[in-house]
């Protein structure tokens, strides 16, 4: 079968169809991270893979990530899932946000292979935000320039659908300080780096002033329409540019089954 393309949404996201993941050939190593580079979110449908099927494709875009506690001791992946007993964010809502943006290096991409889907709910949604950069007003882009943000990851006080307190953050808190607008390292385009899950203040910014510019930024990125939401189905093997996308999830009953291999790919820059 010959290898096709097949966009996901007018702006974003690409379906490979063709594409052997547990054997790809040399074209369609080469299609996939084109795909990766120039769509930022890449599908394959309708495969069984193992866990090292999936890994081995994730690593195709690059090498797996160890940070984390999560990821300590040599694992290769993590479960996101309500039917395994080490499963992690196993049910319910997840606001949008890009992974480890408390850390110094947040993730280069994420992938996340579909073992076992709800019926209804848990969709993961993705919104562009290079393209919320560029939507927002001209005065607000030059007020952002040269700022940067506190970003929280407290194992206390942090849920999936929930902020942080900035007034309950405990010591051992995870903590890393990025610019409100990154550039993207390969595309060079701005994104604008806030989420409501993770971003606590503006550095050096008086609070009041702090609360309001997050707030307005925050609100901005929410009532942005989907760039794209994923329904997933068993066998489905998404990886997405964490840098330039942030992810969501729709919440979903809790009485059923939604199981995640979730491998982590880390930034070229981090050690």
């Amino acid at each position: 079968m010959s290898l096709s393309i097949h966009p996901l949404s007018p702006t974003l996201g690409v379906e490979l169809r063709g594409l052997d993941p547990r054997r790809p050939d040399d074209a369609g190593i080469a299609a996939f991270r084109r795909a990766f580079d120039e769509k930022h979110f890449v599908l394959v449908r309708g495969h069984e893979l193992s866990e090292d099927e999936s890994v081995g494709l994730a690593e195709r875009i690059g090498r797996i990530s160890d940070a984390g506690a999560n990821m300590k001791g040599g694992k290769r992946f993590t479960l996101i899932s309500n039917v395994h007993p080490e499963g992690r964010l196993p049910d319910g809502e997840l606001l949008f946000h890009a992974d480890h943006m408390f850390l110094p290096h947040p993730l280069k991409a994420i992938s996340l292979y579909a073992m076992a889907v709800p019926a209804q709910g848990g969709e993961t949604r993705f919104l562009d935000m290079a393209a919320a950069y560029e939507a927002l007003p001209e005065s607000t882009r030059r007020r952002l320039e040269g700022l940067q943000a506190l970003h929280v990851y407290d194992y206390s006080a942090n849920t999936a659908n929930k902020p942080p307190s900035r007034d309950a953050i405990a010591p051992t808190a995870t903590t890393a300080v990025h610019p409100v607008v990154l550039t993207h390292p390969a595309t060079g385009k701005k994104i604008l780096f806030v989420c409501r899950l993770f971003t606590v203040s503006i550095v050096g910014m008086p609070r009041a002033e702090s609360d309001e510019l997050l707030g307005q930024l925050f609100d901005h990125i929410e009532r942005r329409p989907d760039d794209y939401e994923h329904k997933w189905q068993v066998g489905d093997f998404i990886v997405w540019d964490n840098r330039i996308l942030q992810h969501a999830r729709n919440d979903f009953p809790s009485t059923e089954k939604r199981a995640m291999r979730r491998v982590p790919i880390a930034d070229e820059r981090a050690a």
